[in-house]
């Protein structure tokens, strides 16, 4: 699950870093697009004039893949604090209507940073049907006086599964790709379901199976291929989009699919999820299709009572009250640029221990997310679960150019402690299942939350998981007892010990 924005991390560095040069090169390509009546309806609050002209070409080298443009047009601010590159504050949003057919708006925005003129695309919000165009928001901010508006076409995707209603917001488009170096078919082997997170910038393209690289390094130790006598591994790759409960209907269609019945009901599962992956992991899990065979699961930074960001991102203007101008200045790009979709809002929070509470609810419209604390209490294989969860303090440095995830981190913090317990995208009691007795909780020191997957001793103990879980299955179908196997004394000194919980009953 990655909600941060790769062109705001950029843009950010460039701010702190003078001379950083950042901006990827524009490509000259040559585009005709037609001009576009649109209205305006900016309402009471907006500050300036604006106006409209041809759209500039080159912007269309930041589109994202998978689009095809139909038209466009560029909006200026010609009077106000946005056209003043001192100004400082937010800015109301603009309502726009623009005719022509189009099914979404992408936004190419010039941003004046560290001495330099850098350019962030981003996804125009709530964009909906209204007669014959397209009804869309702009955060016209103090840094973005000019924007290239491109309303674009989706190209139709070809995945290898596509289930749901055509052209709904349930649709879901994914594969189960065995790992393409173990030919062996798979016969008595354990089945390893490796599930990815969320990917906002993933929303647009074109589903392609290859394109996640999230285990990219787990398939590189070596105690993975040592597993292949034992288990075979699948890739389970989607594009976001759909909310997470439809994606699972559609996963463990696809599985249980996968197999013939036989076989199907003759292996084990496990599930090893990144981020939402994990919830995706639990979710196909707990279909009545695979009860009495999942061996385990394996979740690594995976928000189990939900994202606290995720709901953040859908919080009302006055939740600037709680978490101050400057971080209300950046949740306000991340809702600019952050797609808005069913599967962003399913990964909402939970507010399993009133950290939100009712008040903060109501006044700054925070969702709770009821169907995954219902999901909670019904999970048949919690006690099954192994969560492994960086634990941070400070992301300063952490990556590359982590400024704008220690950001985010403060702002969290400033809305509720707990919040900036650990990284932006999952906090800790939500990465570590608080509440619940899980099979074995691993805290990992001065990890980020996509570093978690590139740690060797993370990756060994994950794979040791797999080993563990396999055994245990096999000693049960064989009603024998399975003789635990201790993790190597330089990987088990990596994790530290979580501290003794309670267990409530939400």
């Amino acid at each position: 699950m990655t909600l941060a924005s790769r062109q705001f991390t950029r843009w950010l560095a460039a701010v702190l870093i003078l001379g950083a040069g950042l901006a990827p090169a524009a490509r000259a390509q040559a585009v005709t697009l037609p001009r576009l009546e649109f209205s305006a309806n900016p309402g009471p609050e907006v500050i300036g004039d604006f106006a409209t002209s041809a759209v500039d070409p080159a912007s269309a080298s930041l589109l994202p893949e998978g689009v095809r443009v139909l038209g466009g047009f560029r909006l200026t601010r010609s009077a106000g604090p946005a056209s003043d590159p001192e100004a400082t504050g937010p800015l109301p949003e603009l309502s726009v209507l623009a005719r022509g057919a189009a099914s979404d708006v992408y936004v190419v925005a010039p941003i004046r940073a560290a001495g330099q003129t850098l350019r962030s695309g981003y996804w125009a919000r709530g964009a909906r049907r209204e007669g014959d165009g397209l009804r869309f928001e702009l955060a016209m901010t103090c840094f973005e006086p000019v924007q290239d508006v491109f309303l674009v076409e989706r190209m139709p995707a070809a995945p290898a599964s596509r289930v749901g209603t055509p052209g709904a917001e349930s649709e879901a488009e994914l594969a189960l790709v065995p790992d393409p170096q173990d030919l062996e078919p798979l016969g008595d082997r354990t089945v390893v379901i490796l599930a990815h997170g969320y990917s906002g910038s993933d929303v647009a393209p074109a589903f392609d199976p290859q394109r996640d690289t999230t285990f990219s390094k787990l398939a590189e130790m070596p105690a993975y291929r040592a597993l292949w006598p034992r288990a075979k591994f699948y890739r389970l790759a989607y594009r976001p989009g759909p909310s997470y409960p439809e994606l699972a209907k559609a996963a463990a269609s696809l599985i249980a699919g996968t197999f013939p019945r036989l076989q199907f009901h003759r292996n084990r599962f496990v599930f090893v999820g990144h981020s939402a992956g994990g919830l995706l992991g639990r979710l196909v899990a707990a279909d009545p299709r695979f009860w009495g065979r999942v061996a385990g699961i394996v979740t690594v930074a995976t928000p189990h009572h939900g994202s606290v960001t995720s709901s953040l991102l859908q919080a009302n203007a006055l939740v600037g009250r709680r978490i101050g101008l400057l971080n209300t200045l950046l949740l306000r790009h991340y809702q600019g640029t952050e797609p808005d979709t069913a599967g962003m809002r399913s990964l909402a929070f939970d507010d399993f221990d009133g950290s939100i509470g009712a008040e903060a609810i109501a006044l700054y419209g925070m969702p709770v997310n009821l169907w995954l604390r219902a999901f909670n209490v019904v999970d048949p294989h919690v006690s099954r679960i192994v969560a492994y969860q960086g634990v941070n303090r400070n992301l300063w440095g952490r990556g590359q150019f982590h400024v704008a995830a220690e950001l985010q981190r403060r702002a969290l913090e400033k809305f509720h402690p707990s919040w900036g317990s650990a990284d932006p995208i999952v906090h800790l009691p939500s990465g570590t299942f608080a509440g619940k007795e899980l099979a074995a909780v691993h805290l990992v020191p001065g990890r980020s939350h996509s570093e978690l997957m590139a740690d060797p001793a993370v990756l060994t103990s994950v794979l040791h998981d797999v080993e563990q879980f396999h055994r245990a299955a096999l000693a049960d179908e064989l009603h024998a007892q399975s003789e635990p196997v201790p993790l190597p004394a330089e990987v088990a000194s990596r994790f530290e010990a979580p501290e003794p919980r309670s267990v409530l009953s939400n």
